[in-house]
């Protein structure tokens, strides 16, 4: 008998703890079938998407406000499906103002809700803890001191830890990174980090590469390395380098395991 979990992430980090999430759930009892809103390696993973996970990749409020109509229509279309087909539980990755709502109508249904990631409570509108009682059975978090956060707000929590902790070792060698970016040894490098959704690199590519040019005016040696998520992204970021060239630019995209 097929043991259904649904799921939520709602961007490509998201899709990547998603998926290492799905394969230990696999692996613990292979019955289990995760469905609901996702990406690609929560797919090759064994998910069933219901709705595109593009749908909640959303960058600061203006851009949320500006896709409301398709994220409202989103989460009807989910939670009547999983109120009418209940899933043995729910798994929110990441993506808290979506999934609490969805996990608040949930839990006051009886289906039993975790949320893997805790929103930034600590840094910034504490009061979500509130939200987080009402909506969350069991809250999974990446770091320590989170755990003890939730614990005296009387909240079942785990710490978990970071998925990312088993791959970047904790000394990492910066030779043989530089080497694979075919970047020499003796110049200045600087990474650009313009985000992995569609709204962050049109909010923010312009403006990065505008202060790169700025920087390589002062420093021509200055050698770039850019991180995509994904090849999409890439393609997207590549439009506006045609518009702000810069120079010794890499563009690099990581396949990551899970």
């Amino acid at each position: 008998m097929t043991i259904p979990i649904g799921m939520v992430a709602g961007e490509p980090s998201g899709d990547l703890l998603a998926a290492r999430v799905i394969h230990g759930l696999q692996q613990a009892n292979n019955a289990v079938h995760c469905h609901g809103i996702g990406g690609p390696h929560m797919q090759e993973a064994g998910f069933t998407p219901w709705e595109p996970m593009d749908a909640l990749s959303v960058f600061g409020y203006v851009d949320a406000l500006k896709r409301l109509p398709t994220l409202i229509a989103t989460y009807k279309r989910v939670q009547k499906r999983w109120l009418t087909q209940p899933p043995a539980a729910f798994v929110g990755i990441d993506a808290p103002d979506f999934n609490l709502r969805i996990q608040e109508k949930l839990k006051s249904a009886g289906i039993p809700t975790i949320q893997f990631v805790s929103p930034s409570i600590w840094a910034w509108r504490y009061e979500r803890i509130n939200k987080i009682r009402e909506a969350v059975s069991h809250m999974l978090v990446l770091f320590p001191f989170e755990e003890a956060l939730y614990q005296r707000e009387g909240i079942p929590v785990t710490y978990v830890g970071h998925p990312m902790a088993q791959q970047i070792p904790l000394q990492p060698e910066s030779v043989p990174a530089r080497h694979a970016l075919g970047v020499p040894d003796n110049v200045p490098l600087l990474a650009v980090l313009p985000g992995s959704r569609a709204s962050e690199i049109k909010a923010l590519a312009p403006r990065f590469l505008a202060a790169v040019q700025q920087l390589q005016h002062d420093q021509p040696d200055l050698h770039i390395a850019i991180p995509m998520v994904n090849a999409k992204r890439q393609q997207e970021f590549q439009k506006y380098l045609h518009q702000f060239p810069i120079k010794n630019c890499q563009l690099v995209e990581k396949s990551w395991t899970v």
